[in-house]
């Protein structure tokens, strides 16, 4: 029997053959791919899919390795006031939308109907909205039949009319107005006007015809509405009147089926940095959405104090229906209230209010 010949290269070989088998013995299988099936809430042009849901996409891809895949779908499952539900009960993994398009369920999430009268934009309201919930609000469990990833807000709403610029509190009543939530709705009684509720679908046509003598919303509602040479008057608040809150939610069971470590690593590019970069881009497309309007399509005049007070005083059912249903649901909501305050405050402040 011929022995074979060991020599210091035959012996390297084999050696790196053996240490390359005791590796991929050692390291575990490839883990499959977990895809979410997110409902898409707006069309893939809008700059709240192209802006927000898209790059946090990428980047939940990203710090998982490729382990969970967020799917959009080409249309929505179901209209957005159903998209809470449809995630809760398994029809999307994934999710989002505005939480004053469900009526009568996210009361406490609605802190950023206080009038913030102060210098602050989107992004600082976000990230205090954000951090008030996990101090104060998480423990309401609005969200519990789901994993809550974000919250944050839109640009803050102002008071557009069609004919007549707003400059006393007197002149608001009669007028009829479409709003966006029950809160503005209040708020248009409380000043003695009327308040209109339409589906987005509606309101373009609403106003056009001037069924309503104007709208409480954002600028880029109005721009999206494609309303600015009917709403030719725009009474503007500092920091704006309120905010309208979104959620991002994923199913209960969806989200356990993921690794603790890519969980973890989801929520890292969720929660408080979801609300930066939603906020930002909200606060940015607000400013572009003014500098998009015709030269003097719109008049703007700013709320001197008499007004501001007179607005604030009419905004007292924050008080009288907010902070009990906070104390119903075991928050402190003087607390939560003046903490989101000064967090909006000293965010917007720590970057110059820009």
């Amino acid at each position: 029997m011929t022995m074979k010949k060991w020599t210091r290269d035959s012996l390297y070989a084999t050696g790196m053959a053996l240490a390359a088998t005791l590796i991929a013995l050692a390291a575990p299988a490839h883990a499959a791919t977990t895809t979410v099936r997110f409902s898409a809430f707006t069309p893939s042009t809008h700059f709240y899919q192209r802006l927000i849901l898209q790059p946090w996409a990428q980047d939940v891809e990203r710090v998982t390795e490729g382990r969970v895949r967020i799917a959009f779908t080409a249309a929505p499952l179901g209209p957005m006031p159903r998209n809470f539900d449809m995630v809760s009960s398994g029809i999307a993994d994934a999710s989002g939308g505005t939480h004053g398009s469900i009526a009568g369920r996210f009361g406490i999430t609605q802190i950023t109907k206080t009038p913030m009268m102060a210098d602050v934009d989107a992004e600082a309201v976000s990230v205090a909205l954000w951090k008030t919930h996990e101090k104060y609000l998480a423990a309401a469990k609005e969200h519990g039949d789901t994993h809550l990833l974000a919250l944050h807000t839109n640009g803050p709403a102002h008071i557009f009319s069609i004919a007549k610029p707003i400059r006393d509190v007197n002149d608001f009543a009669g007028m009829k107005f479409v709003v966006p939530s029950p809160a503005e709705m209040q708020l248009a009684k409380n000043l003695k006007a009327v308040a209109v509720r339409l589906p987005g679908s509606e309101i373009n046509d609403a106003i056009s015809k001037g069924v309503v003598d104007g709208a409480f919303g954002s600028n880029t509602g109005v721009q999206g509405w494609k309303a600015e040479q009917y709403l030719r008057h725009q009474l503007v608040f500092p920091g704006g009147l309120m905010y309208s809150t979104f959620f991002i939610v994923m199913n209960k069971s969806k989200w356990e089926s993921i690794g603790a470590m890519d969980r973890n690593a989801i929520m890292g590019v969720s929660g408080l940095t979801f609300a930066k970069r939603a906020g930002r881009v909200f606060a940015d497309e607000d400013k572009r959405a003014v500098e998009a309007r015709p030269s003097g399509a719109v008049s703007v005049t700013v709320a001197n104090e008499a007004m501001q007070k007179s607005v604030i005083d009419a905004m007292h059912f924050i008080d009288d229906e907010w902070l009990p249903q906070a104390r119903a649901a075991g928050i402190d909501g003087e607390a939560a209230l003046a903490y989101f305050k000064r967090e909006a405050r000293e965010y917007a402040g720590s970057k110059g209010g820009k």
